[in-house]
């Protein structure tokens, strides 16, 4: 089709030309293959560029210790150790007195359930218990400071004790004596010669072990 069409009127006379414009190409859009192959190149030549930072600056560290003087070399060993025997010694003192804070809150709590304790045998045997309302008071106060001071090994021995109380009282003195061991235990003591039995003959009379 021409670029430029010519109409003639009927009186002769040209009429203005009319020019119709080129149509240009779409270009195509870059192809996705070709995109993630230049995304994967760069970040080998990244990858590669890190890398080899890395290498040469150990072999630039390996180079400095190689040089410096013997005595230099042993004056920076002795500066880490140093540095590192410091804060392993703040890390213990730490840790022991954290110990040392966690055993004085928790023996008298100890030493609160052995006085109870001995005050209701002492009841019991004259012919006079504590009131229900008087045990239930004490042992909700003891379980609660129990659950923030009491070990692990205590707090598992008592709630035996507690669920052995209610359903084989016949078992309830030897229930009593792990708590009494483990109390111990708590505090400081080894009780390896200890038999099972000998913290309850200290306020029970002609005591017999299933063992005996």
């Amino acid at each position: 089709m021409p670029e430029s069409m010519r109409s003639t009127s009927s009186s002769g006379q040209e009429e203005p030309q009319i020019h119709l414009g080129e149509t240009q190409p779409l270009s195509p859009p870059l192809a996705p293959k070709r995109s993630r192959r230049v995304t994967s190149v760069l970040q080998w030549v990244f990858q590669a560029l890190v890398l080899g930072t890395a290498g040469i600056a150990l072999v630039k560290l390996w180079e400095l210790f190689s040089t410096v003087q013997k005595e230099v070399l042993a004056a920076l060993i002795a500066g880490v150790a140093a540095v590192t025997v410091n804060v392993v010694v703040k890390y213990l003192e730490r840790k022991r007195a954290i110990e040392q804070e966690i055993r004085t809150k928790k023996i008298p709590v100890y030493e609160e359930f052995l006085r109870f304790m001995f005050k209701n045998m002492k009841a019991a045997k004259a012919g006079t218990p504590l009131s229900d309302e008087e045990s239930t008071t004490f042992f909700m106060d003891f379980n609660e400071k129990m659950v923030i001071w009491g070990s692990s090994e205590v707090i598992r021995a008592w709630s035996v004790f507690r669920q052995t109380a209610s359903e084989r009282p016949y078992e309830t003195l030897f229930a009593m004596e792990q708590v009494l061991r483990a109390i111990r235990k708590d505090t400081g003591h080894a009780d390896n010669n200890l038999k099972h039995g000998d913290l309850l003959r200290l306020f029970v009379n002609d005591l017999r072990t299933p063992d005996e």
